[in-house]
């Protein structure tokens, strides 16, 4: 990154500050928060008092079918807002940045940012318009979800972890199920709970008898920080495995007393993440019954080949469920259907969910929800 690169990003983003907490209360030229209209298209606007070349760049989906041009051109109106219109959008989670004379900035209109190692985007919600798993009901016993750190030897340093604790949790109260959630590459722990909604979801298909009372662990999905460094390690998996068996399994069950069975241990994730539960399921199938993956392809399939021998042995205990699941628009898609292809030939119980959508909270929502309803329904019979 040069210098004037540098220095021009931080003049965009200090004026970006200043247009947002400089001007008058309630002056109307500063409401310029995006727009999400009742048939899902999305106005969005800039107040930018220099002139400039001012853009949107689109993330998600909304660069789907109808936009696969994620740069939208925005034109200045009065008092210097600039606006465009895109959509309508597929429902669910947008992230969208703002770029003035090619430096990109987050909205100074929108407070809910999405932060990411390589930099934050702003993020909107489209509501859907019928019912879905992921929409909050007052009506419903709620979940809590616990902050916590944990470490040891192993780790090296305190890890995060993000855990939800069904309605009426009580500590001694017998071993419930666990779930290892796993978030994608740039995400970290607090993504499954603010972006996935998991305990919404859990929340409403408890208490609809849809899903079985369960803990959800949500770890940080690498071994060391920064996490860039993590990202171009070659050993980076047995690393994050290593600790993730070590010391989290351990003290989960410690902690929270749940299930030390297979039986009754799952594990999942989004992307990067659906490449860590499988080889986490597949190479230690003494320990997972059940597994996700969403937005995987096989890659890890042909790269670690001994990885997943484990779980193909004809002696080996075999999982309950591989659950794969897909957006119907993500380039990944083609990868994720081998993946389901090659473990079902391999004589496993494998289930393929497609959703609309690409790359997208959309898509593990709904693979999340769908899966949870799977998730340690016959556990009681199954052969250990």
């Amino acid at each position: 990154m040069s210098p004037k690169f540098s220095f021009a990003r931080l003049f965009a983003c200090v004026s970006a500050f200043l247009l947002a907490v400089a001007a008058p209360a309630g002056d109307p030229r500063l409401d310029t928060a995006p727009e999400v209209m009742p048939d899902g298209r999305v106005t969005f606007r800039l107040r930018w008092p220099q002139d400039a070349r001012v853009e949107l760049v689109a993330r998600g989906d909304v660069r789907h079918n109808d936009f696969p041009v994620p740069v939208y051109e925005m034109t200045r109106g009065a008092d210097r807002i600039w606006s465009v219109t895109v959509g309508p959008l597929l429902p669910g989670l947008h992230l969208y940045r703002f770029r003035v004379d090619g430096v990109e900035i987050v909205d100074p209109a929108n407070i809910s940012v999405q932060p990411f190692f390589r930099g934050p985007w702003s993020r909107i919600e489209v509501p859907d318009p019928e019912p879905t798993p992921w929409m909050a009901r007052p009506d419903v016993p709620h979940g809590r979800v616990e902050i916590r750190r944990f470490g040891n030897q192993t780790v090296g340093w305190e890890r995060p972890v993000y855990v939800y604790l069904p309605p009426g949790f009580r500590e001694g109260q017998g071993t419930l199920p666990v779930l290892y959630l796993l978030h994608g590459s740039e995400y970290n722990e607090s993504d499954w709970v603010e972006n996935g909604r998991v305990p919404v979801i859990l929340d409403n298909l408890i208490a609809e008898g849809r899903a079985r009372p369960m803990v959800v662990v949500m770890p940080l999905g690498y071994s060391r920080l920064p996490i860039a460094e993590a990202n171009a390690q070659p050993d980076e998996f047995e690393r994050w495995s290593a600790q993730v068996l070590g010391a989290l399994l351990p003290w989960v069950e410690e902690t929270y007393g749940t299930a030390p069975d297979r039986r009754r241990r799952a594990v999942a994730g989004l992307s990067m993440g659906g490449h860590q539960a499988l080889r986490l399921a597949l190479g230690r199938p003494e320990l997972f019954a059940w597994a996700g993956a969403f937005s995987s392809g096989a890659t890890g399939l042909k790269l670690y080949p001994e990885a997943y021998g484990p779980a193909l042995r004809p002696d080996a205990a075999k999982p309950a469920l591989v659950f794969v699941g897909c957006g119907r628009g993500d380039k990944s898609n083609a990868e994720a259907r081998k993946t389901y292809d090659l473990l079902t030939a391999a004589g496993l119980r494998t289930e393929w969910r497609e959703v609309e959508g690409r790359h997208t909270w959309r898509v593990w929502r709904q693979c999340f929800a769908d899966l949870a309803q799977r998730l340690f329904q016959d556990a009681e019979g199954m052969a250990r």
